[in-house]
Parts: C-alpha cells; sequence; structure tokens
C-alpha cells in the first residue's frame, strides 16, 4: 500500500549472496513489490558483479517501465567496486538525484560538461593527458643535457599535478 518510490541498488551482489531467500521471488521488486521503480547500477570492469548478476526475465515486474539497469565502464580509481567509484559517474548520480531533489533537471550542456569533466578523471582521460604531454617532448641529439632533464622535471609536475601515483595499486 505504501510503497518507496525506488529502489537503487549499487553494485548488486544479492545473486552472491543467495542462500535461504530467492532473490526473484524477494518483496524488493517493482510494481507489484515494495517499491515503483528499480533501479541498478552495474560497472562493466567491477569483478563482484560478474558472479551470478542479477538479470531479472524481461517479463513483469522486470519490464522497462519498473526496472532499469545503468551500465558504466569508465574507471576512476582501481577499486572499481567502492561506492563513491559509482556515484561519481554521471550516469548514476544524474539517475539518482531526482529521486531525492525532483528540481534537478540538467540541462543538455550541463550532462555534456559534467560528462566531459569526468571523463577527464577516468585513467583514459589521465592517459590521454599524460600522452599529449609526452608527445610535446621534443629531445634531439643536439640538446643538452640540461634541456634533457628540465624536460623530465616538466613531465613530472604534469603527472605530479594529477594528482595521482601511477607506480602503485589501489585508489586513485
Amino acid at each position: 500500500m505504501h510503497k518507496l518510490s525506488s529502489v537503487h541498488l549499487v553494485a548488486n551482489v544479492s545473486r552472491v549472496l543467495e542462500s535461504f531467500v530467492n532473490v526473484d521471488s524477494s518483496v524488493v521488486r517493482p510494481t507489484t513489490g515494495c517499491t515503483n521503480y528499480f533501479r541498478e547500477y552495474r560497472h562493466k570492469f567491477d569483478p563482484f558483479t560478474w558472479v551470478k548478476a542479477f538479470d531479472p526475465p524481461e517479463t513483469p515486474p522486470w519490464t522497462p517501465t519498473g526496472y532499469e539497469l545503468t551500465r558504466i565502464k569508465r574507471i576512476a580509481q582501481f577499486n572499481t567496486h567502492d561506492l563513491t567509484h559509482y556515484i561519481k559517474n554521471p550516469k548514476v548520480h544524474r539517475e539518482m538525484m531526482p529521486f531525492f531533489d525532483q528540481s534537478f533537471w540538467p540541462s543538455d550542456n550541463a550532462i555534456h560538461h559534467a560528462d566531459k569533466a569526468f571523463q577527464a578523471q577516468t585513467i583514459l582521460g589521465k592517459y590521454k593527458t599524460v600522452a599529449k604531454k609526452a608527445e610535446q617532448i621534443q629531445i634531439t641529439n643536439g640538446d643538452s643535457i640540461q634541456a634533457f632533464v628540465k624536460a623530465i622535471i616538466d613531465f613530472k609536475k604534469m603527472i605530479d599535478s594529477l594528482g595521482e601515483d601511477f607506480t602503485k595499486k589501489g585508489d586513485a
């Protein structure tokens, strides 16, 4: 009678934990269950979601009107299963925000800028920045050792400005 407006499952591992409750028959389902909308967010490179992924049948209540899966693939930090890694992605927080703040409806221009800013934070975006800077370094046989050392120092400063330690594994 009094349903939740929506349930958002980030990095859903319910099937992995399924031992005594069948996820398919759980009360946590859209329309005929405890919620109107069931939203799921899954990262392509989150290994925890690979095991027994939740892929409901395309029959009621799991039809597009009540269930939506948002797939993401950009990597912004080493731990792709981390909640903040999911929330940082505009494709995730853009879907969640209207349920908390109904006035949140960004313009196409704002969406474009948010996506571009997030891409710059991803590993690929940072790699492109590093690669572009590396291509700008031109050392010829006639250059001095000082020119070479200056180029290396400038390159390291640029990498440091990205706020990354590319030599260790862990959260970025």
